[in-house]
């Protein structure tokens, strides 16, 4: 059943990501989608995995913001990648402080969603176990 809550959100959240990246500019999509893409992230990953949930969204802060610095370093340069690339679209070319921020509300939202999580499955044993 967890399993695919997390697939189901998981692919709402990934189809908002597509539809922010192609058809939004601005605030949307240079804050919104970095938000949105550390949820992603997580729900993929929690779709395999009920280990360290609490955890996971650190790490996966710690993994966005290494992934900005290689931004901000112009890996893609550096490597020889060229700019208009699939690979250039996902690693990112333009590092900006900005984005940490994005995933660092990505990573709040997250612990939100696990207080709230944590209620419920606490309501849930207990009226079960009535």
């Amino acid at each position: 059943m967890k399993r695919s809550f997390y697939a189901s959100v998981f692919f709402v959240l990934l189809i908002t990501e597509i539809i922010i990246g192609a058809f939004t500019t601005g605030f949307i999509r240079n804050n919104l989608g970095d938000v949105f893409v550390v949820c992603v992230i997580y729900f993929l990953i929690r779709v395999f995995t009920d280990k360290c949930h609490y955890t996971l969204p650190l790490m996966i802060f710690i993994f966005a913001c290494c992934v900005e610095l290689l931004q901000y370093i112009d890996i893609c340069g550096l490597l020889g990648i060229p700019k208009d690339s699939l690979l250039a679209i996902i690693i990112g070319t333009n590092g900006n402080i900005t984005d940490i921020f994005a995933y660092l509300a990505g990573m709040a939202i997250i612990y939100v969603y696990l207080g709230f999580e944590n209620v419920y499955n606490k309501r849930r044993c207990n009226y079960e176990h009535q």
